[in-house]
């Protein structure tokens, strides 16, 4: 199991750093040999659908010590599971926010009381906002040493030599890189809006297409080309294409009324070629000549043929890569 000897790095931190006069001294978090079955099991349940196969829990904190466990963060082997606020806001507009990290890319955490909550923060960012805490809820007392052990276990992580890993299609990124300076032709450094290859896709719009759509694993895919569907809001539709797997949200047809999302994650390999077919209020998005998706934003000024044409030759092209590689093979 990958990154398994942190369950004894949680085991004899606790065999120091749970001091007091119960056999546990912590109201609102447990360890993986002590976490109650039936909170594991909320916590899978309403925010961390843990792969059980892969994954075990290390570290459990909960926002409401005294009912269900329907918020907090899980900790496993690989990954950190939140669900806490978007952010400080009282009362009013108070909106939820869901999260994955991979443990691998996360150097520290902290939690930053407030007047009314503490901030959870990863490296340094804001990331949700922990609405519960206060005295005899999530407080000082528990938060404290549930950060101090988190980022013991991240330490421990980072201090082990990392395993070589060797991505699997990786010779595509020099692919795509190749492609565009030869296909990179305008005004500007770039002159898409609309879609971006690896080397100048922002973190911000990486981010965005990880939460809505396009949940890679951060340890074995790289983002290769990603087109969004809506260049001037935050990205909540369009494709994103890694070493392995091709992720889209787009809608699921050409309904003018009431359209649906339809999101898909397709294997690279098994796909031959893709095409972007335009009609009169939009455009299919067609795999293996198949209808699949369909942009309904596809007009002048959002994605139109100016931009769909050269996100799909290079797509394509990619793809032609991919299998002149596994036929030399």
């Amino acid at each position: 199991m990958e990154n398994e000897f942190l369950f004894e790095v949680v085991e004899e931190y606790f065999k120091v750093h749970n001091t007091g006069p119960r056999k546990w001294n912590f109201h609102d978090f447990w360890y993986w040999k002590n976490v109650p079955p039936k909170r594991l099991k909320q916590a899978r349940k309403y925010f961390a659908p843990y792969n059980e196969r892969l994954e075990r829990p290390l570290l459990l904190m909960t926002e409401n010590p005294l009912g269900k466990l329907h918020s907090g963060i899980l900790i496993t082997n690989i990954k950190l599971y939140y669900h806490l606020n978007l952010d400080d806001s009282a009362f009013w507009g108070v909106k939820r926010k869901k999260g994955i990290m991979t443990l691998s890319n996360i150097r520290c955490i902290d939690i930053e009381p407030k007047k009314y909550g503490a901030w959870f923060i990863v490296d340094n960012n804001k990331e949700a906002y922990f609405a519960s805490y206060s005295e005899g809820m999530v407080d000082e007392d528990c938060a404290t040493p549930f950060k101090n052990a988190v980022n013991h276990v991240l330490q421990a992580l980072h201090e082990r030599k990392p395993k070589e890993i060797i991505l699997e299609n990786g010779f595509l990124l020099d692919v795509v890189k190749e492609y565009f300076r030869v296909h990179n032709t305008g005004h500007g450094k770039w002159p898409f809006r609309t879609f971006w290859y690896w080397e100048n896709i922002t973190p911000e719009r990486l981010k965005q297409f990880r939460e809505h759509f396009a949940p890679y694993d951060e340890e074995l895919e790289r983002p290769l080309i990603a087109m969004s569907d809506n260049w001037l809001w935050k990205i909540s539709r369009g494709i994103l294409i890694t070493n392995v797997k091709l992720y889209y949200c787009l809608h699921l047809d050409d309904s003018v009324g009431g359209r649906k999302e339809n999101k898909g994650i397709v294997t690279l390999s098994s796909i031959s070629c893709i095409d972007i077919k335009p009609e009169d209020d939009g455009a299919w998005l067609i795999i293996n000549d198949n209808k699949v998706a369909y942009f309904s934003r596809y007009r002048a000024g959002k994605v139109n043929e100016r931009e769909a044409t050269p996100f799909k030759n290079a797509v394509n092209h990619v793809l032609q890569a991919l299998h002149a590689r596994r036929a030399e093979q």
